[in-house]
């Protein structure tokens, strides 16, 4: 007859796995990009994996998956303002707090006009002027901000819109360049 320390052991290399199994898969789920407005950085057709219980909160340039305005289908965007920060966009430079923002990873293709985005757009002439990020919200944009609909169309989206955080890229996809 086996001990009761051995039958415990069997439990447990077998439970143990299960478990992992299981907890792994309600909190990673693969997601298929289907657009382009993250080229260079995510291509139409690759797979990657997100992380629907983020371990921190959200940084800057961090990816996320999200439903604009809490409904619809999910769009995938780099976060580049967070709550509290002044946001502008000036000639395809964003403003945060003032200061340029780094983004090497910005893919400018051929339908984006650097001189022709600005954002908010000044429409009824008092000049161009920043925008807070209210608290519980962040402003999201494209990579590819020629072919991106984001925080310049929706403006700031709601942090509890945010389905997932990017983990990982499993596969370039077809159109990718690298």
């Amino acid at each position: 007859m086996p001990s009761l320390d051995s039958r415990r052991t069997r439990i447990l290399l077998i439970a143990g796995p299960l478990a992992l199994v299981f907890f792994v898969a309600t909190i990673v789920h693969p997601v298929r990009i289907s657009a382009h407005s993250m080229e260079n950085t995510l291509c139409d057709g690759q797979v990657v994996l997100v992380e629907t219980l983020p371990a921190s909160v959200p940084k800057r340039a961090d990816i996320v998956v999200l439903h604009p305005g809490g409904q619809g289908d999910l769009v995938i965007k780099r976060i580049v303002g967070l709550p509290g920060d002044s946001i502008r966009i000036v000639r395809g430079t964003v403003l945060v707090n003032g200061n340029p923002l780094e983004e090497p990873y910005v893919h400018y293709g051929p339908l984006y006009q650097r001189a022709a985005d600005s954002w908010p757009v000044d429409i009824n002439g008092a000049g161009q002027r920043d925008i807070v990020v209210p608290e519980g919200n962040l402003f999201v944009l494209g990579d590819n901000r020629g072919q991106s609909l984001d925080s310049r169309v929706w403006g700031p989206v709601a942090q509890k819109d945010v389905a997932g955080y990017l983990l990982l890229k499993l596969n370039s996809g077809p159109s990718c360049r690298d």
